[in-house]
C-alpha cells in the first residue's frame, strides 16, 4: 500500500548556510559547523515536540537526498558534514527526556544554552535556548525574545553601532527593530540616557535625515496646501467686501441714509459705517479705493 506524504510540493523553512573548509568559526554555535549547516528557529510561541525534532531532522536527509541526486560519487556531500541547529527561547525538557529515554540518544549540555545530541549519522545536532546563553557572547541570539534587560539593550545598541558593512548593518538594524518592538519600555528608557542617545543617532543618522526631508516635503506641501486654502479664504473674503461696498456706494448715490443701507444689505450699522463715511468723504471714489482707505489704510 502507498500513502501519499504531501498534498502539495515539499518545502522547507530553515535556512542553509554553507561553509567553506578554510573558514573557522570561533563562536561557541558556530565552532561545529561543517560544510552544510540547516537552522530553524522557533519563535517563543513554537512548541519543540519529539514530532517537530523528527521532522527537521528527516528534511534534513531529504536535502541531503536531494542536493546529491545530480552530483558524481566522490562530490556528494555526505551526512556527516551536515549540522542542524534548532533555538528555542525556553529549554524543551520533555524533548530531553524523550530523546534520552526513548531514543537512546546522550543529550549533554556543552555550554550555556546550547546542548548537543548525539546523532548516528549527522555531523551535529545541536538546540539553542537563547535564555540560557551569555547576552555578552550571544547578543544577536538573545535579542530576538521579548523581557530584554537594559544591560542587554545597551549592548545590542552599542554591537549594531559597531558595524559598517552595509549588508551587515541592515541585518543588524532588522534585529534591533524586532527587539525595540518587542521591549518598547526598555528601549524608551535606553535612548533616554546621553550616550545612548548618541549611538542611535549614529546608528540611524541617515534613517533619520531621510525621514526628516521626507517629512519637510510633506510639511512644505502642506504649507502650499494651506497657503491656497487660506488664499482662497482671503480671496472670498475680499470679493465680499468689495460686494458690499458696492452696493453701499449705489444706496448713498440713491439718497440712502445708513440705516435703510443696513437694513438692505442686513448688515449691522456700525459694521457699514466705516464704508458709509469713507464713501461720504470720497464721493467720486470707486470700489477699489475705499476698499484700499476702509480695510487697508484704516
Amino acid at each position: 500500500m502507498e500513502y501519499a506524504l504531501s498534498t502539495k510540493p515539499l518545502s522547507i523553512d530553515l535556512l542553509i548556510i554553507k561553509k567553506a573548509q578554510e573558514v573557522q568559526i570561533e563562536n561557541e554555535i558556530g565552532r561545529k559547523f561543517r560544510s552544510h549547516n540547516i537552522i530553524e528557529y522557533k519563535s517563543p510561541d513554537d512548541r519543540l515536540s519529539i514530532d517537530n525534532y523528527l521532522k527537521t531532522t528527516g528534511y534534513t536527509h531529504l536535502y541531503l537526498s536531494i542536493v546529491n541526486k545530480n552530483k558524481k560519487k566522490d562530490e556528494a556531500i555526505k551526512s556527516f558534514d551536515i549540522t542542524v541547529t534548532i533555538v528555542r527561547v525556553r529549554k524543551p525538557k520533555k524533548l530531553f527526556r524523550m530523546l534520552r529515554e526513548v531514543y537512546n540518544l546522550s543529550v549533554t549540555k556543552r555550554a550555556n544554552g546550547i546542548y548537543e545530541v548525539k546523532d548516528t549519522f549527522l555531523g551535529c545536532v545541536q538546540i539553542i535556548v537563547t535564555k540560557e546563553l551569555d547576552p555578552k557572547e550571544h547578543v544577536w541570539l538573545t535579542s530576538l525574545a521579548d523581557g530584554m534587560k537594559e544591560d542587554e539593550a545597551r549592548l545590542l545598541i552599542e554591537e549594531a553601532g559597531k558595524l559598517s558593512a552595509p549588508d551587515d548593518r541592515e541585518y543588524a538594524e532588522s534585529i534591533l527593530q524586532l527587539a525595540m518592538e518587542k521591549n518598547k519600555d526598555i528601549f524608551e528608557k535606553v535612548k533616554g540616557c546621553e550616550d545612548m542617545c548618541q549611538a542611535f543617532w549614529e546608528l540611524y543618522a541617515p534613517e533619520i535625515e531621510a525621514e526628516k526631508r521626507a517629512s519637510e516635503k510633506r510639511g512644505e506641501q502642506r504649507g502650499e496646501k494651506r497657503g491656497i486654502a487660506i488664499g482662497e479664504k482671503n480671496g472670498e473674503k475680499r470679493g465680499e467686501r468689495r460686494t458690499l461696498i458696492s452696493l453701499i456706494i449705489k444706496k448713498i448715490q440713491r439718497g440712502k441714509d445708513i440705516l435703510s443701507i443696513a437694513d438692505a444689505v442686513e448688515e449691522p450699522v456700525e459694521m457699514i459705517r466705516p464704508i458709509y463715511e469713507a464713501v461720504l468723504a470720497a464721493p467720486d471714489a470707486d470700489v477699489g479705493q475705499i476698499y484700499e482707505k476702509v480695510y487697508i489704510k484704516g
